[in-house]
């Protein structure tokens, strides 16, 4: 026989010294006691309610990353640092921030049926700015790359290279 039972968790009913943000819900051992070894139990989250005092990109959490330009020597020419607006932004508001902020060195566009987005580099190739790279310094889910590719570089190549396309784990319409 299927049962199903309603719970509903709110921040208001933690213990005095859990934060708003983390706190614990002790659910009474009958509400989840299987009596059969074939039996299971699901937990489905049917609303969860997320205040506008908290953003997907959070300023000097997740939203910073460089573009360095390298000369023909290998040694930096220029160090650009960059950062997104704060708020709750789609895969198109991340594009079309970036494409604003990056508008003379880099293009970014979206493959929504790839779930990508693609780089390519839109400077023009100089002995001062030969070589282009990508530095993450924290917004590596914004711009569509893993944690453990923060504060390495990225080469944006020339029109003449094929250019990087990256798998963007963030991407999806909200």
């Amino acid at each position: 026989m299927f049962e199903k039972v309603c719970v509903f968790i709110n921040s208001k009913n933690r213990a005095a010294n859990e934060a708003v943000s983390n706190f614990n819900v002790a659910i009474p051992d009958a509400l989840l006691r299987l009596y059969n070894k074939n039996e299971y139990w699901t937990l489905n989250v049917n609303y969860f309610s997320c205040f506008n005092s908290w953003y997907n990109c959070q300023t000097n959490f997740n939203d910073q990353f460089q573009l360095i330009y390298y000369d023909n020597e290998d040694n930096i020419n220029e160090t650009i640092n960059l950062r997104l607006t704060e708020g709750n932004p789609d895969v198109y508001d991340i594009k079309n921030q970036l494409n604003k902020i990056l508008k003379t060195h880099v293009n970014v566009n979206y493959d929504k049926p790839k779930n990508i987005y693609i780089f390519k580099r839109t400077s023009i190739i100089t002995n001062e700015k030969h070589k282009l790279y990508l530095n993450i310094i924290n917004a590596e889910d914004f711009l569509g790359f893993s944690k453990n590719k923060r504060n390495t570089l990225r080469l944006f190549t020339s029109k003449k290279r094929r250019n990087r396309n990256y798998t963007c784990r963030y991407c999806s319409k909200r």
